[in-house]
């Protein structure tokens, strides 16, 4: 008769626990490992149509907050110091134009924006501060040349005493030769009732506004000018200059 050893009854009692535990054992999903395979750990690259569309959203808040600051008086919101020092509060929020209006600038080459930068530029242009007109005539400056914008620069600044700003004028209006009989009149206001230096900077930079057309009237103005003046000497200085080289001098 085979001896009988202990640990033989513990055999069949394993098989139950064991089947008990997983007869108990819930239902899992099947876990799948993850796979690096083929796969990067950068992000996937943004469409072209996300690219074009963030540079639109970016001026177009810009534009937004450009109306805010025009508009801070009617909910209070303008900055610090307007009831203390009013001229500290104008000069912080005309800096402020100036640089959202640089930043504007700065998108011009994008087609979608043109219309839009425009009616800015149009509107600061006529700001009344210097250096936010002149921002303004920057970003006009840097949009496709139009017809219409000789006749907004020339009223904007047919009051301005802003020399600078004049000569920064001129050299936008060169983009208009076409326009050049139409801005006679402008120019021979700012040369006899402009003020003394815008008048000066009228009267040195006005050669390439000279043609047969127009040079008579300016000889006229010339003579009703007082000859001693600085602006009557630059601009028979120009004059001269003008008859050179149609002369082929």
């Amino acid at each position: 008769m085979a001896k009988w050893h202990p640990a033989l009854w513990m055999l069949p009692l394993a098989g139950v626990v064991a089947a008990g535990l997983w007869v108990m054992r819930p239902n899992q999903p099947q876990r799948t490992e993850p796979s690096h395979l083929g796969t990067s750990a950068t992000p996937a690259p943004m469409s072209k149509t996300s690219l074009s569309d963030a540079p639109a959203s970016q001026w177009q808040t810009v534009i937004q907050q450009l109306s805010r600051l025009a508009h801070c008086e009617q909910d209070h919101s303008c900055p610090p110091d307007s009831k203390t020092d009013p001229y500290a509060a104008d000069f912080a929020r005309n800096q402020q134009i100036k640089a959202l209006l640089g930043q504007l600038t700065k998108t011009a080459s994008q087609p979608a924006a043109h219309l839009e930068l425009h009616r800015v530029a149009v509107e600061y242009l006529n700001w009344p501060d210097g250096h936010v007109q002149s921002a303004a005539l920057t970003l006009l400056s840097a949009l496709p040349a139009e017809q219409g914008n000789v006749p907004v620069i020339t009223q904007a600044l047919q009051q301005s005493f802003d020399a600078p700003l004049m000569r920064q004028a001129l050299q936008e209006l060169t983009r208009y030769p076409e326009q050049k009989k139409e801005l006679q009149p402008f120019f021979s206001q700012i040369m006899q009732t402009g003020s003394f230096y815008a008048a000066q900077e009228v009267a040195q930079g006005l050669l390439p506004f000279l043609t047969p057309d127009t040079v008579g009237s300016y000889q006229t103005l010339l003579s009703q000018l007082d000859p001693q003046s600085t602006k009557a000497q630059m601009l028979a200085a120009t004059l001269k200059e003008y008859q050179l080289r149609a002369s082929g001098g």
